[in-house]
């Protein structure tokens, strides 16, 4: 009596090899796009990989950019840098600023860095321009992009505010406790 138990656990692990080998990531990252050496080249603002990018498209270099699709493994070298993960017919859009809430700007970021860093409880400490309408200590609105693989000469915080919009955060006053003239001031 033969055994049937071999050829079927065979063919099991040949149809479980074939089906990890088929199995693609997806991505959808924004990031700046680069052209590095004759090499288009999306450097996400999280995360390690950069992306092969085919053509960018209608966009231009440093343009922040979100590419959307699934990647496949290659090995291209761009100048000195190597290139292992290359995104096939990616649908490319523009990246769009995001509003992080209110934060605390300070200049504490040393002398030898001339950046300033606006703190918040859900985003940690973000380095920034100087902004010149704000003193520290000032409570603001930051809109811009988050990087956190920027890297600056300042290495403190947890990323970078790249293209901040700032505006002052109007905290809620309460209706008991205010006059009629400091609601009306406020809410101008």
């Amino acid at each position: 009596m033969k055994s049937t138990r071999l050829p079927s656990l065979i063919l099991s692990v040949l149809i479980l090899s074939s089906t990890a080998e088929a199995q693609i990531d997806e991505i959808s990252k924004c990031g700046r796009l680069v052209d590095f050496h004759g090499c288009w080249i999306l450097e996400p603002f999280e995360g390690s990989n950069w992306y092969l990018l085919e053509t960018p498209g209608a966009f231009q270099e440093d343009d922040f950019i979100r590419v959307a699709g699934p990647t496949e493994p290659c090995n291209v070298e761009c100048g000195p840098v190597h290139v292992y993960d290359r995104v096939v017919a990616p649908a490319i859009t523009p990246c769009e600023p995001e509003s992080l809430g209110c934060g605390v700007l300070t200049d504490g970021a040393g002398p030898w860095c001339s950046q300033w860093l606006w703190t918040s409880p859900v985003w940690g400490r973000l380095l920034l321009p100087p902004p010149s309408e704000y003193v520290p200590g000032d409570t603001v609105l930051a809109v811009g992009y988050v990087c956190r693989t920027c890297g600056t000469i300042c290495s403190i915080g947890e990323g970078t505010l790249l293209q901040p919009t700032l505006s002052s955060c109007v905290t809620p006053v309460s209706v008991r406790a205010a006059t009629w003239g400091l609601l009306k001031s406020r809410y101008r």
